[in-house]
This record gives structure tokens, C-alpha cells and sequence, in this order.
């Protein structure tokens, strides 16, 4: 658990001391796929994908809820940015997170913060955060909870989840947004390090930062095909929500109780209702 260990994450793509170049790559040098699913994607796939990525500096045409044309005349989807907390005592990297985020909105992006039945905590956003979309809680408590309330009101036709105590870095949005021209990618995810607030433990290996909700040690380091997404920095249509349902409530994280993996159990639930759907694990 990422409180117990005193990690905190800081999402795609690594540390704000990262030179820009890392930042803000593209995805030209990549390695193709080799996934059977990808076998017969054509290059005018990976070239508007690439297009894509040249798109951070604005739109055409913006508005909220449909694709709208970026300066390569690459359809470009719009956001709904979702950030849940549950505690006041990460209120430093939600602010952190919020300030990140909204620097890279564009295409008609929206940003929701979404407060875990937590009173004060829900009067300090509203005093405190403008220029985002704050709500209660209004399923059962937790994270899946919390997500799905963001489900019901989040209006545009990509849904991207951030941790309340991840901090993302420049090009982190772009990343996210840019495989959505094809079709057949249902959910796109990032990689996650983790900032160790008092010292890495010297037994810890990299195979197991998956326990603190970060990138682990045999995941690919190009982009790839993945059965689930890691919930700190991960994004999905939002037809894969309406088509399958939101985020199991009887798992995941409650408070300061370290379960999780209801984004597993989503995203198998996605791919088992359809075979063609891809999650992309983009690093």
C-alpha cells in the first residue's frame, strides 16, 4: 500500500526532473505491436497515431463530447479527467495533480475530482479548487465507488483516472489520447514510478512495485497489448463502461484498506465481452 511504504506515484512519464525530450516523446522509434490483434493494422494507423501526438499545442475546432480536429486534421476525442480522493492528508499532490492536468486540457476537456465520503474534505475542494467539476460520492465508499460516480456525470467519450497522490508530467494527456484514432483500442494506460518519500527499502525489488500501484519489472517497455491497465494512470471509452457496466463496488480500495484490483477484474470483464478490444499499455 502506497501510504503504508510512503510512496507516492507520479504518473506517465516518470520524474519532473525528466528532461523534456522524455516527456514529451513520440512514438515514431517505437516497436510495432507484434500482438496477432495488431497483425493487419495498416501504416495509416501508426502515422495518424504519430499525427496525433503532434496535436498538444490546440485544436481547430473544440467542443465537448465528440472528436474534434487537431492541426494535423487528426481526429482528436475529448477528455473527462478523473481524480478521486479520499483524504485530506494528500491534499499537497491533488493539488499537484489538478495543476499538471489542467495545464495539458485541450479538445474540450473536462476535470472531475471526485470526494470519497469525506465532508471536510469535500467543503475544502469546493473553497479552494476553481475550474473543475466536484462531487460526492454517491455509490457505496471507495474507489470503484468514487469512479463510478464520475461515470454518471462525465461527458466526454474518453474517461482517464489519475490518483489522488499521482502527479502526471508534460506530453502525459497526449500520450493517452493519441491511440484512440484507432478503433480497436478500448483503454490506454501509462507507465507509474514511485517517489519514495523516506528512502526506497533496500530489499525492494522491481518485481514487486506492482504492490504499491506502480510499473513492475516485465511489463513491456514499448507499447503493447496488456490484460489490465494500472489504475494510477489509465484511461477507457466510455462505450466499454456502457456496454459492460463500471467498477466492481464489493472490490478495490476503501480508505485506508489496501485492496484494489477492480480495474483487473474491468478490464477482464471488457476483453471476455469482446475479443477484439485492445488495452495498450503505452510506457
Amino acid at each position: 500500500d502506497r501510504d503504508v511504504t510512503g510512496v507516492q506515484t507520479c504518473a506517465l512519464p516518470i520524474f519532473p526532473s525528466a528532461a523534456p525530450s522524455d516527456c514529451a516523446r513520440t512514438l515514431a522509434g517505437k516497436r510495432r505491436m507484434r500482438d496477432p490483434r495488431f497483425a493487419d493494422m495498416p501504416d495509416k494507423f501508426w502515422q495518424k497515431w504519430h499525427a496525433g501526438l503532434r496535436n498538444a499545442q490546440g485544436p481547430q475546432d473544440t467542443h465537448l463530447g465528440g472528436p474534434s480536429l487537431g492541426q494535423t486534421g487528426v481526429q482528436m476525442s475529448s477528455m473527462s479527467v478523473v481524480i478521486c480522493a479520499y483524504t485530506q492528508d494528500r491534499w499537497e499532490t491533488l493539488q499537484r495533480g489538478i495543476g499538471a492536468a489542467r495545464k495539458q486540457m485541450d479538445f474540450g476537456d473536462e476535470l472531475l475530482v471526485i470526494v470519497d465520503h469525506n465532508e471536510l474534505l469535500l467543503a475544502r475542494c469546493l473553497r479552494e479548487i476553481d475550474d473543475c467539476i466536484i462531487l460526492a460520492n454517491s455509490h457505496h465508499r471507495g474507489l470503484s465507488g468514487a469512479r463510478n460516480t464520475a461515470l454518471e456525470k462525465a461527458r466526454g467519450p474518453i474517461i482517464v483516472f489519475l490518483d489522488d497522490d499521482a502527479v502526471p508530467l508534460d506530453g502525459w494527456l497526449t500520450e493517452l489520447r493519441a491511440p484512440y484514432v484507432e478503433e480497436r483500442v478500448f483503454g490506454v494506460g501509462g507507465h507509474v514510478r514511485p517517489y519514495w518519500c523516506q528512502g526506497r527499502p533496500g530489499w525492494f525489488p522491481d518485481e514487486f512495485l506492482w504492490v504499491v500501484g506502480c510499473s513492475h519489472r516485465g511489463l513491456p517497455s514499448a507499447a503493447q497489448p496488456v490484460r489490465n491497465l494500472i489504475g494510477a494512470n489509465m484511461s477507457f471509452r466510455k462505450t466499454a463502461f456502457d456496454s459492460v457496466g463500471g467498477f466492481e463496488e464489493r472490490i478495490g480500495r476503501i480508505g485506508d484498506r489496501p485492496l484494489g484490483c477492480e480495474e483487473t477484474e474491468f478490464s477482464i470483464r471488457l476483453t471476455q465481452s469482446n475479443s477484439n478490444a485492445v488495452l495498450l499499455y503505452n510506457p
